[in-house]
């Protein structure tokens, strides 16, 4: 049958109450079609509809539809729907609230898993969100994704700290649910779908993450990297180790940087010398890798790197790098020419030979880059590129000057420094080293060569030059003396071309240039051909006088006068006035020595003056030679700014010895003496100290100014004297002059040794006469002596050089054999043998053990001792600046100097005056001065004699002293001293001699009570009244037995006490003129009255009583306006001149006593001076 039904509206059946959770209680349950006619065997599909508004989620809608069948409402059917409403609605990591992330490295990225859980069972998508200001330190690689109903998934989290501390962020997600498209609606019906009231779209907090970053977790060992000195063109590697103390793996970058210093190396060279191993590494956790660095720099300078290890995360942004400073000291092999030192038979001072051998300008060349020219060279292998190259080299000068043919050799001593950090090696080639060594005669090219090649082949065979050592190694900061001589074989010019080498280094082209004269001539010479003087200003009444050195370097003495019609001429252009004069004007210049010519100028405008001079060498009373050279000086305005002139001493030269001469045993603490500017009229000092540092010989010095002064103008204490072995003098130069002067120049010091087991002994002078010298007629230019190659001397290798003018030669034989008396000389000297001039006894070396029997004693005793090798006798030089001017010394400047009025009776008292009227008191008085600053005094007690020959002030003085008569012969002073001489020897000889010196060493010291002059223990000291009447009578005895007339002292005579010693100047006449017209004295007081009281009694201008206590009172009181009126009142006005310079004396000898106190080292300058006590 049919049925008809009717769905009544649900209701919910859920039996909850949700009122109280603010959600509405609806029912989201609807059905359609809502009634309907069901034919019979047929159905009816009813669509049910859940549309809930708001998500119950876990808690399900459930309803109950009513269904009337056929009008029957009492019985209805019950259709029980139910369904979820769910929220989308994730979790993290199981609901935590906080996750947080292990210690993670700063710069380094770690990971950790999140769980994500769609709780709902509806599929959602979802979105993690962190704020944007924590996104560098935690981030997602993919923070989204889509999750089915009650699926779970996993995400990766990321923290990178960038700094060493805790590290927090929120996390926020949102969830949308993803549409069904089976129920989604299109069309005009969307509009009349409700909307989902539940759904947001807002995202939701979810946890906090948390980080704690660390320090870097990579680290470099070493943290800086010091190459040290590194040769330039030279590859260094090394390598830095990167250590990963984390248990992560790290990425990391390698970036580098040059850094540009003070040498201004160009970018692109830095860079360039700078290779690492790879520009990016991974290392694994507690793992390590090795950065490989090469470094090869081009050229010297200091390099250095900033290299950055940057590490990363995966995701790329980076981390904290890690600094690695490098730094290299690149240099090449270079040495430097820190001294020179010569010796040679004409004086050659320091400065001069600085300046021939131009060392200012080979250590300018070492200290710059090398060349590729010198890269080429020294790598070159093939000869004919070599001597290609050589020419190309830098070339040096080197003079070693001007001296008489079979003179003694030049030899000069080069310090070379190393003042790098490298090794050095260096060699020195000659042209024969650049050559093949025994060549075969087909490739001999000798015929094809030049006349100059010829000159140095023939140079270098004839060893003409020797250079010691030709090769070696210096070590950093190390030195090496470089020992080259020259021996004046022959006559002429002699160059020989050498190269030296710094391997790996520079090489320059050294030209080795010397000259030797005929021994029978004289040689002068200026120092250069141009001479330039100092600048002098306007407007002064006389300029300067500036001093020229003039050597003769011959042999002979060289008169010589100037031509004085060059100068006439010069100043007769300047408005015939005498701009330029010049003393002396003539002379004899003894051989092998040099002497200076004084040049005033005074100009009279600003401009540059140039005046030829022309200086004649005489022989015979006429011109033989002439030497030329150019005078040049300047006048400025003296208010404008001084002309800067070239010096004559170069500014570089060493101020001391750099290290110990090889064969030289004396040295000067410095060698040179800056007096400065000083005013007319000053007194000036300076000081430097003298050492031999010897163990065996006695030295014996003389300084000679050469006439760089005028007479008086210096004065040197001592000027001369003697060093014990291993001992000091400290030397006083002294400079008062009342013109102006301009000086630059060198003070000799010569030397004399003297073993000391043959000091004091007499030395026999021997005279050759001149009937036994050599005749030379004539001289070779292209011929050097050589030995005799014949005899058994030769073949024994004990041949000796003997001249040609000493040798039985062929046609000297036949000569003689052509006359008779030719043939009786032949006779009686070959005694059937034939005459070899080794066998002639004048002309053999005595033996050895002959000159050990002459020094030795009759038992033979000193035959087996062997004394060390004497020092070179080379003089010293000082060299010696001042300027005494009143216009180069500021005013405020005046008062540091010790001024004087007028010429200082000091002064006059050492010009030849002095020494003649009062030669043995000068003598006394220098002796004692020097007596206290040499501390080695004389040896073992004995005065040594004075040197044959010797002309000195002292022996001058001492000759003009000789005692009385008497016994009617005259007994001089040296026999006195032979005297007192041979009884020491005969004292000293004695065995007991050496006992009484051990004793005496062995003594304690005594104390000084024991030697004063005290009473013996037991007896009474005498009254002061019976010394003095003793004193008396053997005053009076002593003037009776003199004839003398002698008044005894009474009460009414008061004595006058006198004493040098003690002060106590005799009064001047003004003041005998106030104690005459003053009242007469008091009696002396009786004996025993204190001393004190009878001065005070004595001085006293009146009896009176009150009188006498005010001066009591002044004599108390100690106050310098005392002293000073005092001093007024009883000796008047003081002589301020000759206090002055007294004053000036007495302190410098305090400061030489204290300096050489402190040389000796019997005073510590370190501990401080005791505290002056306050006077009462």
């Amino acid at each position: 049958t049919t049925i008809s039904y009717r769905v009544l509206p649900p209701f919910d059946a859920t039996n909850q109450d949700y009122s109280a959770s603010g959600l509405p209680d609806e029912v989201p349950f609807r059905v359609w079609p809502t009634y309907g006619v069901i034919p019979p065997h047929q159905f009816h599909l009813v669509a049910l509809e859940f549309a809930p508004t708001w998500a119950r989620n876990e808690n399900a809608y459930v309803a109950n539809f009513q269904i009337v069948v056929d009008y029957n409402e009492g019985h209805p059917k019950t259709l029980r729907v139910s369904g979820r409403a769910w929220e989308p609605k994730v979790t993290f990591c199981r609901g935590q609230s906080m996750v947080t992330f292990p210690p993670t490295c700063a710069g380094i990225a770690s990971s950790m898993e999140c769980m994500i859980r769609n709780v709902s069972e509806i599929p959602i998508t979802y979105e993690c969100r962190i704020p944007s200001r924590f996104r560098k330190l935690f981030w997602f690689e993919t923070a989204t994704g889509e999750l089915g109903p009650s699926e779970s998934s996993t995400i990766v989290a990321n923290f990178c700290p960038n700094g060493e501390k805790v590290f927090s962020a929120p996390l926020y997600c949102m969830a949308r649910c993803i549409e069904d498209p089976d129920n989604s609606v299109h069309g005009p019906l969307r509009a009349l779908m409700p909307d989902a009231a539940g759904a947001t779209s807002e995202p939701s907090y979810v946890l906090q993450f948390v980080g704690h970053g660390k320090v870097p977790a990579i680290s470099l060992e070493p943290d800086e990297l010091d190459l040290g000195a590194v040769r330039a063109c030279d590859e260094v590697s090394n390598q830095v180790v990167i250590l990963n103390s984390s248990n992560l793996a790290v990425h990391f970058t390698i970036s580098s940087e040059f850094l540009p210093g003070n040498d201004e190396l160009p970018k692109e060279v830095g860079d360039e010398a700078l290779q690492l191993g790879c520009p990016n590494g991974k290392v694994a956790g507690r793992c390590t890798e090795k950065l490989n660095i090469v470094f090869r720099p081009p050229r010297r300078g200091l390099y250095q790197y900033r290299i950055v290890v940057t590490p990363k995360g995966d995701h790329g942004p980076s981390g904290k790098g890690i600094v690695l400073m490098l730094k290299a000291d690149v240099q090449y092999p270079s040495v430097q020419i820190a001294d020179l030192r010569t010796e040679a038979a004409t004086l050659q001072p320091q400065s001069m030979m600085w300046t021939q051998f131009q060392v200012d300008g080979i250590n300018t060349l070492y200290s710059g880059e090398v060349s590729e020219t010198e890269r080429r060279f020294q790598a070159a292998i093939g000869i004919d590129e070599k001597k290609k190259l050589v020419a190309q080299l830098k070339p040096f000068q080197l003079l070693f000057g001007t001296s008489a043919a079979g003179s003694t050799p030049t030899v000069v001593y080069l310090t070379l420094t190393n003042p790098s950090r490298l090794k050095v090696r260096f060699s020195f080639q000659t042209p024969k080293d650049l050559n093949l060594e025994n060549a075969p005669y087909w490739c001999d090219e000798k015929a094809l060569t030049d006349d100059r090649e010829t000159h140095f082949s023939w140079v270098e065979e004839h060893s003409i030059y020797d250079i010691q050592p030709r090769n070696g190694e210096i070590l950093p900061g190390d030195f090496l003396h470089v020992k080259m001589t020259y021996h004046h074989h022959s006559i002429g010019t002699h160059i020989l071309p050498v190269v030296f080498n710094v391997h790996d280094g520079r090489s320059v082209l050294m030209y080795l240039k010397a000259h030797s004269v005929a021994p029978n001539v004289g040689c002068l010479s200026v120092r250069s051909s141009v001479v330039s003087l100092q600048p002098v200003p306007l407007n002064v009444e006389k300029g300067t006088t500036q001093p020229v050195e003039l050597t003769n370097s011959g042999c002979i003495a060289a008169p010589w006068r100037i031509d004085l019609q060059p100068i006439f001429q010069f100043n007769l252009e300047n408005y015939d006035f005498e701009v330029l004069s010049v003393y002396p004007v003539e002379g004899v210049l003894e051989p092998q020595s040099s002497t200076f010519l004084h040049f005033t100028f005074t100009p009279l405008e600003t401009k540059g003056y140039v005046c030829p001079v022309r200086i004649e060498m005489l022989k015979d009373g006429r011109p033989a030679e002439e030497l030329l050279f150019e005078l040049r000086a300047e006048g400025y305005d003296p208010e404008a700014v001084k002309p800067q002139t070239e010096m004559l001493f170069p500014a570089n030269l060493p101020i001391q010895t750099y290290a110990p001469v090889p064969g030289c045993g004396a040295a000067l603490s410095i060698e040179i003496l800056d007096f400065g500017c000083c005013p007319l009229r000053a007194w000036t000092s300076r000081i430097l100290v003298l050492v031999n540092y010897t163990s065996e010989y006695v030295l014996t010095y003389r300084w000679e100014p050469r006439q760089l002064f005028k007479a008086g103008v210096l004065q040197i204490e001592p000027s001369c004297g003697e060093l014990s072995p291993e001992s000091h003098c400290i030397i006083v130069f002294r400079v008062f002059c009342d013109e102006p002067v301009d000086v630059s120049g060198e003070i000799a010091c010569f030397l004399e040794w003297t073993h000391i087991s043959a000091y004091g002994q007499s030395q026999e002078v021997q005279i050759e006469e001149n009937s036994s010298k050599v005749e030379y007629l004539a001289f070779h230019s292209d011929h050097v002596h050589e030995k005799i190659k014949t005899g058994k001397n030769f073949m024994a290798g004990e041949a000796k050089h003997i001249s040609v003018a000493n040798r039985l030669t062929i046609s000297r034989f036949r000569n003689l054999m052509s006359t008779a008396s030719g043939q009786k000389f032949l006779n009686e000297n070959l005694h059937r043998t034939a005459l070899l001039s080794s066998h002639l006894p004048t002309m053999s070396a005595p033996r050895t053990d002959q000159l050990l029997d002459a020094t030795g004693g009759q038992d033979g005793t000193s035959r087996g001792l062997q004394q060390a090798p004497p020092p070179t006798a080379n003089p010293l030089y000082v060299r010696v600046r001042v300027v005494v001017a009143d216009w180069d010394v500021p005013v405020e400047k005046t008062d540091e100097f010790l001024v004087l009025n007028s010429v200082a009776p000091l002064v006059k008292e050492l010009t030849s005056k002095a020494l003649q009227e009062e030669g043995e008191e000068v003598e006394i008085l220098l002796t004692r001065k020097a007596g206290r600053h040499a501390t080695g005094g004389s040896v073992a007690g004995m005065d040594r004699p004075q040197s044959p020959g010797k002309d000195s002030a002292g022996a001058a003085a001492g000759a003009a002293f000789e005692p009385g008569l008497v016994g009617g012969s005259a007994v001089g002073s040296g026999v006195v001293a032979g005297v007192l001489e041979h009884m020491l020897r005969e004292i000293m000889s004695e065995d007991s001699f050496g006992v009484i010196l051990d004793n005496m060493l062995a003594e304690q010291t005594p104390y000084f009570v024991q030697y004063e002059d005290s009473i013996r223990p037991g007896e009474q000291a005498a009254p002061l009244s019976a010394l003095l009447q003793e004193n008396a009578a053997l005053i009076a005895q002593d003037e009776a037995l003199s004839g003398g007339d002698f008044t005894a002292a009474d009460d009414s005579a008061e004595p006058a006490w006198r004493s040098d010693l003690l002060m106590d100047f005799e009064a001047p006449p003004a003041l005998f003129a106030q104690q005459a017209s003053a009242p007469s004295r008091p009696p002396r007081a009786a004996a025993g009255v204190d001393a004190e009281a009878e001065l005070v009694v004595t001085r006293s201008p009146s009896t009176n009583g009150g009188a006498a206590a005010s001066s009591l009172d002044a004599a108390l009181d100690d106050s310098p306006q005392r002293y000073w009126e005092e001093a007024l009142r009883d000796y008047g006005e003081v002589d301020l001149e000759v206090f002055r310079r007294d004053a000036g004396e007495v302190l410098e000898g305090m400061l030489l006593d204290m300096v050489d106190d402190v040389i000796a080292g019997r005073l510590n300058w370190m501990r401080p001076m005791p505290r002056p006590r306050n006077r009462r």
